[in-house]
């Protein structure tokens, strides 16, 4: 599952939230919630997402789970320049 607005949902359904309480906790408005919710607001701002998981009783990993990267090594030996940072926890 990729979809942030839906990742959001399922866990306001586990926790038995309405938008309305989710909109309250997190400080949100309604129209910014439901845009998120709608899926049409795909990159949200870092404060906004905070603002979500600490309404969810999540961490921002739980709203972005890390996938792989392709950490291929570079003639030299060394990592590749375009893979270093996240890249480094998937080998």
């Amino acid at each position: 599952m990729d979809d942030l607005g839906q990742r959001l949902r399922e866990r306001m359904t586990y926790l038995g939230l309405t938008p309305q309480q989710l909109e309250r906790r997190a400080g949100l408005t309604t129209n910014h919630v439901h845009k998120i919710l709608a899926g049409e607001r795909k990159n949200i701002q870092l404060e906004t997402a905070a603002a979500l998981a600490r309404a969810l009783a999540w961490n921002l990993d739980d709203l972005y789970p890390v996938y792989p990267v392709n950490t291929q090594m570079c003639d030299s030996g060394t990592r590749n320049p375009e893979t270093i940072g996240h890249a480094e926890i998937q080998q």
